[in-house]
């Protein structure tokens, strides 16, 4: 849990807030009939815990397992183990593997790993049976996939006695085999991202793993990265430096920084990973690195250890496909190292928003000014980015409202610090507006003091809803007291209407240095069935109108619209947020145009095209910059003679 008092003391665990439907539970009494099974399989399926030793199944179980498929009721597995144990456990107790379809095996919570197997499957809800011995796995899957029945593993000996689970006979299987072909579909559209991954196998990532973590450079990287990052942080351990120094020096754990670079630059220290007894204590990445497989490549180089997996991460450490693209055999670099940095650009850029938009700033140099998102001193994701704030941050703001700030565990008193007002030398502010898409607002009540907080549709002072569900707060990590005074202090406002979002963009160009250009980015429009944001698409659209509407009235304002870039869900990253790399070089290219050519983008020279340029599909061709484009023209006049 992670509560913020006036002192500004919190804990060390923490967790990104999250959004959640209500649904009904059941317990062992089923309601519908059920046509899916899906399976916990520690202490429920079979007897003991995988990860800590050998397990027993009984052969009743598995002829349950059996029985039910030849009722025409499929039976699916979640759980949180590694996957590959898991099939060979499986296939030695007489093949039982096979008798499952779309199975989910990852250190990841199970709402959303049950909720897409409910979705790849293409079942109503209350047509599946959930069981688990976990009754919080129980209450948090009913959460995200509401009307689905869940029981404890008392209901399975007596499982093929329930009404609801009579089924069809299908002795012959062929409901089995139907859901198998459904199965290999899904699975190849998932594996089909040929132009993603031809991108990153086209930009030849190289991944090294340090030792000396104790020497002063390396390891003020990793304090750095250990309390700032959180997309890609599976552990989010908070250490101090003293606790990093003692951890780094105890001759039990295994502790390692990574470093990254490709034939666009040398991103340096990277991730951190810290391992004990076979356990995951510490594991995370900068978002420099995001979508670029590295956590995943790790993972598996680490052979899958164990791993709790802390609140909302950016990427599974499943990967659906094998991250083949990561020091690649046979890709020689020129000279032995990746291409260097261009020289520091002479135009005066300030990028902000959220840590995504690192790529941006790689493709760019990495010479730009930044200011990305990261996490208060309570350890919560701070979004500093939102016009509410911005247009707050002034010291008569700071002054009045400070102690409130100092309360609220998602923002700091730095949030209201930017550096954005305190040079008058950028010739181009670059600004992404996806805080005000997708967050609520609340208001301090009696006051104009607004603060952006979780989603636009998810009401944290409803305290009847908190009442019913308890459970919820833990997913928040917000303290019970805290929820009681925010709700007695704050009213909830919904989304930021389009109108007031207007007003903020016009006190934002008045804002801005004189002779300043201001680039203000949207946001996508592709509609998507990802859990949670179903339909969010309709609010980008509508706020994308509003700024179109606003940027019309205002000179040296202009719009970089990432939807000439982002057309399909094969153009996102699990979240309509999160972009494939590739988008984000589109986005660097995009930015070089408007601020006048000033600021050159990192290209792929033709000798380090060379080795990869026959094998690049024309879906990753397509993914390049024109000028990319035109390299690779040149250079095949050259590689039909080579």
């Amino acid at each position: 849990m992670c509560y913020k008092n006036s002192m500004g003391h919190s804990d060390e665990h923490t967790l990104a807030s999250q959004s959640f439907r209500e649904a009904p539970v059941t317990t062992g009494i089923l309601e519908d009939s059920v046509k899916l099974v899906i399976w916990d399989l520690d202490e429920t399926l079979w007897t003991g815990t995988l990860s800590e030793g050998p397990v027993e199944i009984s052969p009743r179980r598995s002829n349950i397992v059996r029985e039910l498929n030849k009722r025409g009721i499929m039976n699916s597995i979640c759980s949180k183990n590694d996957m590959e144990k898991v099939r060979l456990r499986l296939i030695a107790e007489d093949n039982l593997w096979d008798e499952f379809i779309f199975p989910r095996v990852a250190w990841l919570p199970k709402g959303r790993e049950v909720a897409m197997i409910v979705d790849d499957i293409q079942l109503r809800p209350p047509q599946v049976l959930f069981i688990d011995d976990n009754p919080g796995n129980r209450q948090e899957v009913a959460f995200y996939v509401p009307g689905i029945q869940t029981s404890g593993p008392g209901i399975i000996d007596d499982l093929l006695d329930k009404p609801q689970l009579t089924g069809r006979a299908d002795p012959d299987l062929t409901r089995l085999a139907r859901y198998r072909l459904l199965e290999l579909r899904t699975r190849h559209r998932e594996q089909s991202s040929d132009s993603n991954e031809d991108f990153l196998r086209s930009a030849d990532i190289r991944v090294s793993i340090g030792a000396n973590c104790t020497d002063e450079g390396p390891f003020e990287r990793i304090i750095d990265l250990v309390q700032r990052t959180n997309q890609l942080n599976y552990t989010k351990r908070r250490l101090e430096p003293q606790q990093l120094s003692e951890l780094l020096t105890d001759p039990e754990a295994e502790s390692r920084y990574i470093e990254v670079s490709d034939r666009f630059g040398d991103y340096g220290i990277c991730g951190f990973y810290s391992l004990r007894d076979g356990r995951l204590t510490d594991f995370l990445f900068s978002c420099r690195v995001l979508n670029m497989g590295v956590e995943q490549w790790v993972y598996k180089a680490l052979k899958h250890p164990l791993i709790e997996v802390s609140g909302e991460v950016a990427g599974a450490l499943e990967s659906v496909s094998s991250v083949d693209w990561i020091n690649q055999e046979g890709l020689v670099r020129q000279s032995g190292k990746s291409e260097r940095r261009v020289a520091p650009v002479t135009a005066k850029v300030f990028l902000k928003g959220a840590c995504d938009l690192m790529a941006v700033n790689d493709f760019l140099g990495g010479s730009l000014d930044t200011e990305f998102n990261g996490v208060t001193t309570a350890g919560v994701p701070e979004h500093r980015g939102h016009t509410e704030i911005l247009r707050r941050s002034t010291p008569d703001v700071v002054a009045r409202y400070g102690s409130i700030i100092e309360r609220l565990p998602f923002l700091d008193l730095s949030s209201y610090d930017s550096k954005l007002f305190k040079s008058s030398d950028y010739t181009s502010i670059v600004l992404s507006l996806l805080p005000d898409y997708i967050q609520g607002v609340y208001r301090l009540r009696g006051t104009d003091f607004r603060v952006p907080f979780g989603f636009h549709d998810d009401d944290i002072t409803d305290l009847e809803l908190l009442a019913l569900h308890p459970e919820r707060l833990e997913w928040l990590r917000l303290e019970p007291e805290f929820v009681e005074w925010f709700a007695e202090n704050f009213e909830f406002m919904g989304p930021l209407e389009p109108d007031a979002f207007k007003e903020n963009i016009r006190w934002l160009a008045r804002s801005v240095p004189t002779g300043s250009q201001l680039v203000l980015i949207n946001a996508p429009e592709v509609a998507v069935d990802f859990m949670l944001e179903e339909g969010r698409h309709l609010r980008y659209r509508e706020m994308n109108q509003a700024l179109e509407e606003v940027v019309r009235e205002l000179p040296d304002v202009t719009i970089l619209d990432v939807r000439q870039f982002i057309r399909s869900r094969d153009d996102l990253a699990g979240s309509v947020s999160r972009y494939r790399r590739r988008v984000y070089l589109h986005m660097a290219e995009a930015v070089r145009e408007l601020v006048d050519g000033d600021v050159k983008v990192r290209q792929f020279s033709k000798s380090s095209l060379r080795s990869s340029a026959k094998s690049m599909s024309r879906s990753a061709k397509a993914a390049l910059p024109p000028k990319v484009l035109h390299a690779l023209g040149e250079l095949k006049q050259s590689l039909r003679g080579s």
